[in-house]
């Protein structure tokens, strides 16, 4: 009973990957256009600007305090 179980899991798999990579003829103008790329560059500006931030961020708050420095 297991064995069917796995082939037959295996069938439906390998079915589902013959769905996926079928293309269709008549795709749509928004399958067509894509928007992932500029996402994906937007995305990662924003993580950078974060991320050079808390890095500059916590190396001043560790910059060490001159004696009568900047005290009004």
């Amino acid at each position: 009973m297991a064995t069917i179980v796995v082939y037959a899991g295996a069938i439906l798999v390998t079915f589902l990957f013959v769905l996926m990579l079928a293309q269709s003829s008549g795709r749509a103008y928004y399958d067509r256009v894509s928007w992932e790329p500029l996402l994906a560059s937007a995305t990662g500006a924003v993580l950078v600007g974060v991320l050079t931030m808390a890095i500059v961020g916590s190396s001043l708050q560790d910059a060490p305090v001159k004696p009568g420095g900047n005290a009004h």
